[in-house]
């Protein structure tokens, strides 16, 4: 166990159809509310951000299989009337009074539960272009003094955008799985939460998974400080450094408000793994495994600039690649033994998961490390994922 300032806050999990999960935990500290420091593991209880867009996904994908909804519906007609009037944002301009103001044209094109799962609905979030920057500046300080709490705490108004493209035209991490969420609160009259403990955690038995982290106690002691490096690159404690919190208060955000722990999530991994039916019929899985872009070169030249490259957690840039239903395709093998076909994605403070269908094998990667993008992370991640697929191996020869 290396010294807590030398690695970040680090727990890895994998699973094969054939045996138990396998764990590594090292190097993490939680820290409790009378500051005392318990060992990380893998039950304490991370943030896992985006992480949280897997469970979003597999939920709208129930919805497409309870017939409340097709992939390819225009979803402003009867479920997101919000879209209806959509505008792409054009450019930020001099509004003539020493600031800035929007110009904004009528989208063309329809928004549809696929290009929303798919991040190629022309949604975007905010750090991936600097004119929805600029706009949300400009929002801000344009309607700071009728702001309500709804408009913080609600997706349906905090993440109320303009496109910064029309539909399927390009391809932009962004919003869409946080509208997918209200789509299936709205065809269902659950909540976020509600739905997935009903259709996903207590079916697999996740019991640690929860969007209303401050309304389990039980769950309380376990939650895992936040950290980040300073100008050393040594590992400090998040609120002992100027790097801000990236966690909102928006309620039930199907696009990254989840809490979880590695024990819990590797269910969900192994349940899309052996394809078990327990959240979706078998046919469906296989479909969200095919690449489902109309254009993929859009993402690929996303995934080429090195500012981006953290979205596709190690992919090497360059790799041929799609999107599928819940997470970026490799759409050739990989250096360290990942078959093609098989999905990734991970969540900001530094978490990763994959699943590889071909040869039985998902994993996932656990620290509470911000801001994203940590070499050494990337690294880690790496040297993880090669050892189970070494180790996987190994086993099936003895079989």
């Amino acid at each position: 166990m290396r010294q807590p300032e030398q690695v970040p806050s680090d727990v890895h999990e994998s699973g094969v159809e054939t045996q138990l999960p396998r764990q590594d935990v090292f190097g993490a500290l939680v820290k409790e509310q009378r500051e005392e420091q318990r060992p990380f593991t893998t039950d304490s209880v991370c943030w896992i951000a985006s992480m949280t867009k897997l469970m979003t996904t597999v939920s709208a994908v129930q919805c497409v299989e309870r017939g409340l909804i097709g992939l390819d519906d225009d979803v402003s007609e009867r479920i997101l009337p919000e879209f209806r009037d959509i505008n792409v944002l054009e450019d930020m301009v001099d509004d003539g009074k020493g600031g800035q103001m929007p110009r904004l044209r009528k989208a063309r094109g329809k928004i549809t539960l696929r290009n929303l799962l798919t991040h190629c609905s022309g949604l975007s979030y905010e750090f991936m272009h600097a004119r929805l920057m600029a706009w949300r500046q400009w929002d801000n300080q344009n309607r700071k003094a009728t702001k309500t709490t709804e408009d913080r705490t609600e997706v349906s108004q905090a993440y109320r955008v303009p496109l910064v493209f029309d539909p399927e035209t390009k391809w932009s991490y962004g919003y869409g799985i946080d509208w997918a969420g209200v789509i299936v609160e709205r065809l269902t009259g659950f909540s976020l939460e509600q739905y997935m403990q009903k259709n996903i955690w207590t079916p697999l038995g996740m019991n640690d998974t929860t969007f209303r982290l401050m309304d389990r106690p039980d769950l309380k002691a376990r939650i895992c400080s936040m950290m980040t490096r300073d100008s050393e690159g040594r590992l400090v404690a998040e609120e002992d450094s100027t790097t801000p919190s990236p966690i909102r208060n928006v309620r039930d955000a199907g696009g990254g408000g989840c809490a979880s722990t590695a024990n819990d999530y590797i269910k969900l991994l192994i349940s899309l793994l052996k394809n078990d039916e327990k959240l979706l019929k078998k046919s469906t899985v296989e479909y969200m495994f095919q690449p489902h872009l109309k254009d993929p070169s859009h993402l690929r030249k996303m995934h080429a600039n090195p500012a981006a490259f953290g979205l596709a957690g190690n992919i090497p840039p360059g790799t041929k690649v799609d999107f599928g239903l819940g997470g970026i395709l490799n759409m050739e093998s990989l250096p360290w033994g990942r078959s093609a076909g098989s999905m990734q994605w991970g969540g900001y403070p530094n978490l990763f998961w994959w699943i590889n269908p071909k040869d039985g094998i998902c994993g996932c990667y656990f620290s509470q490390l911000i801001p994203p993008g940590d070499p050494e992370s990337f690294e880690m991640y790496k040297k993880f994922e090669t050892a189970v697929n070494e180790s996987f191996k190994k086993e099936t020869q003895k079989l």
